[in-house]
């Protein structure tokens, strides 16, 4: 289970960007340009954001390198996620605005979108030298060092952020993220919390709170998380559906987690964990010959993958298939001798077949305690 990607969260905010004002003006505008100008912005406010660009583009054909006309471009394109003409315009904008914060910011957003962390983290820091404390800013580089796995950075900037910004959720989501990714639960939950008191309700913050809960243990509040917030999350994304599936099986809601696991397999059908977690929610629930069914679809796809391979010995010993278990971890152990979980399995199965001093070495293995060579011999006995 894993924080969903920080640009969805970017382009989800990006959707509500429009400015309600003009950053340089219209009054020296044409008449006809001016009304041009208004339309597309019109449109640009419904939503209709295809309409809004050719609108812009027209006047620019008639009064090339207008640059209010350029600007409302560049968030035309934001809104439609066309990301690489976006940093072309807002490059053009520069060129003629070169001080200009919201400039660097939404060039950065572009460059974030596509990827380019670096220069996207050099676009923030020049608008950030000219207002060090901007909150659109600040949150934007956050999220481009979760995005680097930078997660003590992102921390950091996110703080800073709050010292001028003390109430900004998108701050304290951002927090809240790189604190679970830092291990330090408690504290990430405190700031998702404060941030859905403030009433954040974005599908990547509901998603990466429920994810936190899960991670601090707390699956019955995690689920409860995602029951109360389904009408806003993104069920067609399958990690989102795959996160949410994984905290109702923890959280022993098994029937209602397999819906979702069929739902993101029917999305992403040669997924191997999804498969592999649809099976141990299947075996949880006793469902044992569907389990093992679902193991093996998962092995048809990649046949040497290690927590299948495991998963499905034990499968197996449950059904009192032993011979077949220990042959299957006998395989995966010959492919990886250094699988601790797999040698704690095949103890158990040697403590079933009267076998204690086996059972003592594959222990030891399990633990770490003895040298993996030492155990060839097991797998061959």
């Amino acid at each position: 289970m894993d924080l969903i990607q920080w640009r969805q969260t970017l382009q989800s905010r990006l959707r509500s960007m429009v400015r309600p004002r003009d950053p340089v003006g219209e009054r020296d505008a044409s008449r006809e340009t001016a009304a041009a100008l208004r339309e597309g912005r019109r449109l640009l406010e419904k939503g209709e954001a295809g309409a809004a660009i050719a609108v812009f583009e027209e006047v620019l054909r008639q009064s090339p390198g207008k640059v209010d006309a350029i600007y409302w471009l560049g968030q035309a394109l934001h809104q439609s996620r066309d990301w690489e003409s976006s940093m072309d315009v807002w490059r053009e904008y520069l060129d003629q605005n070169p001080q200009s914060l919201e400039g660097w910011n939404h060039k950065g957003e572009a460059l974030l979108q596509l990827g380019r962390y670096k220069e996207a983290e050099n676009c923030f820091n020049r608008a950030l030298s000219l207002k060090p404390d901007h909150p659109d800013t600040l949150n934007n580089l956050s999220i481009c060092f979760l995005a680097e796995k930078r997660y003590l950075d992102a921390l950091r900037c996110g703080e800073r952020g709050l010292r001028s910004s003390p109430r900004d959720p998108m701050l304290l989501a951002n927090i809240g993220c790189a604190l679970t990714c830092l291990g330090r639960f408690e504290d990430a939950l405190h700031c998702f919390a404060e941030a859905r008191a403030l009433g954040h309700r974005e599908p990547t913050f509901i998603n990466n709170y429920g994810v936190a809960l899960a991670k601090a243990g707390k699956h019955i509040a995690a689920a409860e998380i995602y029951r109360e917030h389904l009408d806003v999350l993104d069920l067609d994304d399958p990690e989102t559906v795959s996160n949410l599936a994984s905290v109702l099986a923890q959280a022993g809601f098994h029937e209602e987690a397999r819906g979702y696991f069929q739902k993101a397999i029917s999305i992403c059908p040669r997924d191997v964990t999804l498969l592999n977690n649809l099976a141990m929610s299947l075996e949880a629930s006793g469902k044992l010959p569907e389990a093992l069914k679902t193991y093996e679809q998962a092995l048809a796809i990649r046949p040497d993958h290690p927590i299948v391979l495991n998963n499905q010995a034990v499968c197996l010993e449950k059904l009192r298939r032993e011979d077949e278990a220990v042959e299957k971890l006998s395989r995966l152990l010959r492919m990886n001798p250094q699988n601790r979980a797999a040698w704690g399995t095949l103890g158990s199965l040697m403590v079933k077949r009267g076998r204690a001093d086996m059972a003592v070495r594959c222990y030891n293995l399990a633990c770490g305690l003895a040298h993996y060579e030492t155990g060839r011999d097991i797998l061959t006995s």
